[in-house]
């Protein structure tokens, strides 16, 4: 009897020792973005910690440092090997982490996809919280038509063929420009997916092929940075307006000296915080839509220091944009 009682006595604590490690497991969400240094993805992080912090709940953040789906497939792996509370991705691209996906769902672990749709089908545990393309894309038109009245030639820079974010923003802004500004010329669009080097050469030619150029669109932060060094070097900021998505620190800098006219801000803060509140619901058996779009906001020198610009451009708790 004595040896019997002796050895529960020894067992007990590893069991309870198991019991605390998949405890602390259960309560920590994946958060893995395309980027874990570009700052729309830190603002994203953040609108995931405030809500986590208000759930009880941990987010480990890790990612690639440039978009790389190989990388996300790892973590996504990892997060559904150690059965995490949820996971939360902002994809790269490539069917393959949409496959890693698809088996962290039929271990019926929540997942949330933010800004960007996957081919992956509509299911249970599976939730998505996208980028509103067609409200940025109005948000553009509504600018040039005031700044422009809708006159003149816009190029559109930094298409990148390969990635579905890009393509989708790119589609919206024509179909919107020709529906609300139908005598607002658009130039051949510059793909250049890969930094702003190729957006400075073609910003300069554009400058000569078209004497009536009123704007560069920028598809992104790297695009945006590149037709604002040629704008900054050749001509007058109020001459031509460079309207750019995704802020950041140069950006912002840049916005505020004139020479970058608007930046469209998606509601990243916002998409963090709402996916950690569907990952929690799945979890609790309550109910959530399952697919919901947030509309962008259009940030300008005359707004960018108003609390609503900066709730949008926090990237961490304590320090905003």
């Amino acid at each position: 009897m004595r040896f019997v009682l002796r050895r529960h006595v020894l067992i007990l604590p590893l069991v309870l020792c198991a019991g605390c490690s998949r405890h602390v497991s259960s309560r920590t969400i994946s958060a893995i973005p395309q980027s874990v240094s570009q700052e729309i993805f830190l603002t994203e992080r953040a609108g995931m910690q405030e809500e986590a912090a208000a759930r009880g709940l941990k987010i480990d953040w890790d990612g690639p440092g440039a978009a790389e789906p190989q990388r996300q497939i790892d973590l996504i792996m990892r997060g559904t090997r150690e059965r995490r509370y949820g996971i939360i991705v902002t994809p790269a691209g490539g069917a393959a982490v949409d496959t890693a996906l698809e088996d962290a769902l039929q271990r019926r672990i929540p997942v949330v996809i933010l800004r960007d749709a996957t081919s992956l089908r509509e299911q249970r545990h599976l939730s998505f919280v996208l980028e509103d393309y067609w409200a940025g894309a109005q948000l553009v038109t509504e600018r040039l038509r005031k700044d422009f009245s809708c006159k003149g030639t816009v190029m559109i820079v930094g298409v990148d063929n390969y990635s579905e974010n890009s393509l989708r923003r790119l589609d919206a802004l024509v179909g919107s420009i020709r529906r609300d500004c139908p005598s607002l010329k658009i130039a051949k669009p510059v793909v250049a997916p890969f930094g702003s080097g190729y957006v400075q050469l073609a910003a300069k030619r554009a400058l000569h092929e078209y004497p009536d150029l009123v704007s560069f669109i920028a598809l992104n932060a790297r695009a945006g940075l590149g037709a604002e060094a040629v704008v900054e070097q050749e001509t007058s900021p109020s001459r031509i307006a460079v309207i750019t998505f995704d802020p950041s620190f140069p950006l912002l800098l840049r916005l505020r000296r004139g020479y970058v006219d608007a930046i469209v801000a998606q509601n990243m803060r916002g998409m963090g915080k709402r996916a950690v509140e569907n990952i929690a619901a799945d979890r609790n058996g309550q109910g959530y839509k399952q697919t919901v779009t947030l509309p962008p906001m259009l940030i300008t020198k005359d707004n960018v220091d108003a609390p609503a610009s900066q709730d949008w451009l926090q990237f961490n708790l304590d320090h905003p944009l």
